[in-house]
């Protein structure tokens, strides 16, 4: 077996869940270059091309994709630190993008 046989596996399960949709999973918000948006943590309810809705316990938020970090928890309960940019486009779309080298 490679050296990087798991770590390979990981990040196609990782992908592949990324791939899909989104939504229902827990999230937080934790780089944005807007300063009220660092911090919030919620519930993806909604995605589009270039935005996440978020639910939290006082309000919804759309949040941009592109030039945000997030912190987004897979339903196995594993935590992803994700850039926003590789999210951007429709899961449908997502699914064809080649995986980046982690």
């Amino acid at each position: 077996m490679k050296p990087n046989a798991g770590k390979a596996s990981k990040v196609l399960k990782v992908w592949g869940n990324l791939a899909t949709s989104i939504e229902g999973l827990p999230i937080e918000v934790l780089k944005s270059s807007s300063k009220e948006l660092e911090g919030v943590e919620g519930t993806i309810i909604n995605e589009t091309a270039n935005m996440i809705e978020v639910r939290t316990l006082k309000k919804d938020f759309s949040i941009q994709k592109k030039g945000n970090i997030f912190k987004i928890q897979l339903s196995d309960g594993s935590n992803y630190i994700i850039d926003g940019n590789i999210l951007s486009g429709l899961p449908d779309a997502r699914i064809k993008k080649k995986m980046l080298s982690w």
